[in-house]
């Protein structure tokens, strides 16, 4: 969770990245208790993990993201 007027978006992303979480930042004045449903309600879900892209292509290809996040359900992923 960000909170307050201004968390350290890198900071919180990159955490959500790293543990394959999620992130939300929640303003000052604004209840957390939604925030916090949704966020248990994400974490007791299954979800896909160890994505892999392969793009049959006779070259070499970078795609981004290097490393895929886990999507669960009702999200997407773009690759590129």
């Amino acid at each position: 969770f960000g909170l307050g007027h201004s968390p350290s978006r890198s900071l919180v992303k990159g955490l959500a990245r790293a543990t394959n979480g999620r992130f939300v930042f929640i303003p000052p004045n604004t209840s957390v208790d939604v925030h916090v449903g949704e966020q248990l309600q994400k974490a007791l879900q299954s979800c896909i993990t160890n994505i892999k892209v392969k793009w049959n292509l006779a070259t070499d290809v970078t795609s981004a993201p290097t490393k895929m996040p886990p999507v669960y359900a009702n999200d997407r992923l773009i690759a590129y």
